[in-house]
């Protein structure tokens, strides 16, 4: 089986062209499993603002690189002026690379308290998480290394 992965900085530049196609903004903030929740079509989003650095995702890229797992790229939405993606990890053993934007119905909160978000988070799992962020292997965190 033919492996169609690129590196991740080659799969950001063609990314952000599909997202201009889609008439969505290429300037992106990459999303991490650590900074959502959501409860059916309702998500919060732990200070997406923060999601400017690339280095958890292309962490968790490269790491997909190394099996024969087929990579996503989603645009999940957009927020002031930036879409917020991730990387998902597909499976499969076809070593495709897609890219996507996510449609439907969603309602879209932002979190800037910790406690706040301590809260959220904490009454979304009791009451069962959103079946996207349950089924959805996506980067697990948001690093700030340097």
């Amino acid at each position: 089986m033919s492996d169609i992965r690129i590196p991740f900085k080659d799969a950001v530049v063609a990314f952000r062209g599909f997202l201009r196609e889609q008439g969505w903004s290429d300037q992106i903030l990459w999303l991490t499993r650590d900074r959502m929740t959501g409860h059916r079509t309702r998500y919060w989003l732990f200070r997406p603002e923060e999601c400017n650095t690339q280095l958890s995702t292309l962490d968790f890229y490269n790491a997909i690189l190394s099996t024969t797992s087929s990579i996503r790229m989603d645009g999940f939405c957009q927020w002031q002026g930036a879409t917020l993606a991730y990387v998902q990890e597909y499976g499969g053993q076809s070593m495709l690379l897609n890219y996507g934007i996510l449609t439907g119905e969603r309602t879209i909160h932002t979190v800037s308290s910790p406690m706040t978000w301590i809260i959220i988070r904490g009454f979304n799992r009791l009451r069962g998480e959103a079946p996207f962020l349950r089924f959805t292997k996506m980067t697990p965190t948001n690093t700030s290394r340097q």
